[in-house]
Order: C-alpha cells, then sequence, then structure tokens
C-alpha cells in the first residue's frame, strides 16, 4: 500500500490523508495480531461509545485499559481526544446545529445568534436552577446548553470518499455507464417510473 500512496500523484491533500490513512488501516494493532488493526479498533469503539452514551472520560480509561492489557508496541492513542483526532482525518465529520426542541426551526445561518424559536417561542438553551441565589432564594439563569443539537453530515465528503475507490466508484457510475438500453425491462432502474 505504500507503494501505492508513492506511486500516485495527487493534487488533494485530502486525498493522500485519506491513502495514508487506508495503509494505516492495514497495519495491525500490534505485530502478530489481525483481527483489529489501529483504525478499525477506533471505529468500533467509536460506534460503541456512541451507543452506550460513554463519556469522554470513561472512553479515555478504557483505552488507557488497553494500552496496559496490551502488548508492548501497540499503536493505540492516550485519550478519547488524541483518537478523535486520528478519526477526524477520514475527513467524515459532522456538524453541530442547535435546533428548536419542538423541531420548528434550527438555529443556523441568519438565525445562528437567536435565543428563541420563531414559531413556537421555546428557549434554545436549558435554565439552569441555582439554589445559591440572594437571600436563599433560587435564581434561574442562562447556561450556554442546547436543548436539542442536530447534526449535519456533509455529502460531499462522503462521495469524494467513495468516488477514491475504483471498485466502489464504478459501482457508484453503473447507472449512467453500466445499464443496458436493449428496450427490455430487467432491473428497476430501467422502468420508466
Amino acid at each position: 500500500m505504500d507503494d501505492l500512496l508513492n506511486n500516485i500523484e495527487l493534487s488533494d491533500a485530502d486525498a493522500k490523508n485519506f491513502y495514508k490513512l487506508v495503509s494505516y488501516a492495514q497495519k495491525p494493532l500490534y505485530t502478530g495480531f489481525k483481527e483489529f488493526s489501529k483504525l478499525s479498533l477506533l471505529v468500533e469503539l467509536s460506534h460503541n461509545k456512541c451507543l452506550g452514551k460513554w463519556t469522554n472520560d470513561s472512553f479515555t480509561r478504557l483505552l488507557r485499559m488497553f494500552k496496559r492489557a496490551l502488548p508492548e508496541g501497540e499503536k493505540l492513542p492516550n485519550s478519547y481526544y488524541e483518537a478523535k483526532k486520528v478519526l477526524e482525518e477520514l475527513g467524515l465529520s459532522n456538524k453541530k446545529i442547535h435546533a428548536c426542541p419542538n423541531d420548528c426551526m434550527l438555529c443556523w445561518k441568519e438565525d445562528i445568534d437567536d435565543t428563541e424559536c420563531h414559531v413556537c417561542h421555546e428557549q434554545r438553551y436549558k435554565i439552569i436552577d441555582n439554589h445559591e441565589g440572594a437571600g436563599g432564594i433560587s435564581t434561574k439563569k442562562w447556561k450556554k446548553v442546547p436543548r436539542k443539537v442536530s447534526r449535519h453530515f456533509p455529502l460531499i465528503p462522503r462521495l469524494q470518499r467513495l468516488y477514491m475507490s475504483s471498485k466502489i466508484a464504478s459501482f457508484m457510475k453503473w447507472n449512467d455507464e453500466g445499464r443496458t438500453e436493449d428496450g427490455c425491462m430487467c432491473h428497476p432502474a430501467n422502468s420508466p417510473a
């Protein structure tokens, strides 16, 4: 894979970075172990973090436990922050966009600084009850924690990654290049509907 990386002339730095990660994904987690690469283990752990609602701290502690359990020479990062940086190199990040709790609107573009929904007038941020107010009276104060967050996964970087593989790119272009136009319906793509 390293030979492939050296022989390909890519103008895009992201493409070179992607191929670096592909070669990185083919190296085992440690010498003699072929079940996981560093990248595949981090992807699986991150997936479990999302499904299990692990905190960043619990993820870091799990990585450190793995580092102690695995033989010397393992290639795991030391913390969640370092693991996140490795996964961000894939170029498949997302953008957090604050949303109305009732799904009326997104706080985006010209509405990015709004504190309430234009439609239902719900507050954008959580209200924190502070029991240490003057004279023992509880006071409510705003904390900049959104009540609801939507995640935007940009399509273009994902399509670019798919087209970097010649095999997947040929599948992606099949509708235009691979269909037979003989007048017979042998695939749903050949139907007028």
